[in-house]
């Protein structure tokens, strides 16, 4: 790009003796670098937009596109501006091809499945009226739970999980034995 531009001022300079070779030289270079900069403005400003809305990681492959397309046009790689927005075209759809999987499984958390809480062993943290709401522990955390059986359950009674809620909220029933208590419960 840069030998083409050279050829061009040395072609100006021969038929426009009034103007000289480094103004024609210097317009070229401050239209390219204009380019280039609103090509990196872009690309910042589509990477802005990707870190400020829930795309999904799909915005940002394109302001990478345009900042890979800025940064050739700065070193003078390309000039024409058909083939800058091929360049853009391309270099995104790439980008998008090759790395948004890739990003997308590493920063992604693992979904629980909540049905397989279904059967698991959960202690009340409070007494749980028959069809009332209360708090259990199970694995570890605190869920609200519904207590689905006609008799109350008592703090630290063990009971069971029977369904789950899309709210999160599981169904328990108590043990078979009642007389089972969950000695870690005060």
């Amino acid at each position: 790009m840069i030998l083409q531009d050279l050829a061009r001022i040395a072609q100006t300079g021969r038929r426009n003796a009034g103007h000289s070779a480094s103004s024609v030289f210097q317009q070229s270079y401050t239209c390219r670098t204009m380019q280039s900069w609103m090509w990196l403005a872009g690309g910042l400003i589509l990477l802005v937009v990707e870190l400020a809305t829930p795309s999904g990681f799909f915005v940002m492959f394109f302001g990478l596109g345009a900042l890979t397309v800025g940064v050739l046009t700065l070193l003078g790689v390309i000039g024409q501006p058909w083939l800058q927005w091929l360049i853009f075209t391309i270099a995104s759809l790439i980008f998008l091809a090759v790395f948004r999987g890739r990003l997308q499984t590493r920063v992604e958390q693992p979904r629980i499945d909540v049905d397989s809480l279904v059967g698991e062993l959960a202690v009340p943290r409070e007494r749980i009226a028959p069809g009332d709401v209360g708090r259990v522990e199970l694995r570890g955390t605190l869920w609200n739970a519904r207590n689905t059986a006609t008799e109350s359950i008592e703090v630290g009674q063990r009971c069971h999980v029977t369904g789950v809620d899309a709210g999160l909220l599981v169904f328990v029933q108590p043990e078979p034995d009642a007389d089972t208590r969950y000695k870690g419960i005060k």
